[in-house]
């Protein structure tokens, strides 16, 4: 075991950050994203009284979670790492929510130029 040498409180520590990761990579982040593109879609159906748009939801979650996944993972593993390893407990959410401005800026533009 490459951790034997590790101290205890260490050990315990990575193994936390390590099931917090995998929790939020996949169980969180899997429902955000497709919740993303059902939330952007009633919007913008409804912002342009267009309510066909909604019958597009499902063929663009089809067409756009697999690739919109392989971004977040691009993303969130390594930020949720500092997150849960380094930054203070009281700031996580602080921290997450920057995070979280970023991805969501970047995912709006993706969407908006899909559509646009």
């Amino acid at each position: 075991n490459m951790l034997a040498g590790l101290p205890a409180a260490i050990n315990a520590r990575f193994a936390l950050v390590l099931s917090l990761l995998v929790a939020d990579q996949l169980i969180f982040s899997p429902f955000a994203i497709a919740m993303f593109f059902v939330i952007n879609g009633v919007a913008t159906a409804l912002s342009n009284l267009d309510i066909d748009h909604i019958r597009r939801i499902w063929p663009t979650l089809k067409r756009e979670y697999v690739r919109t996944m392989i971004k977040n993972w691009k993303l969130w593993p390594s930020a949720q790492l500092i997150n849960f390893a380094l930054v203070p407990v009281h700031l996580q959410v602080l921290f997450t929510n920057f995070v979280g401005l970023i991805w969501n800026t970047l995912l709006s533009l993706a969407a908006y130029r899909r559509t646009g």
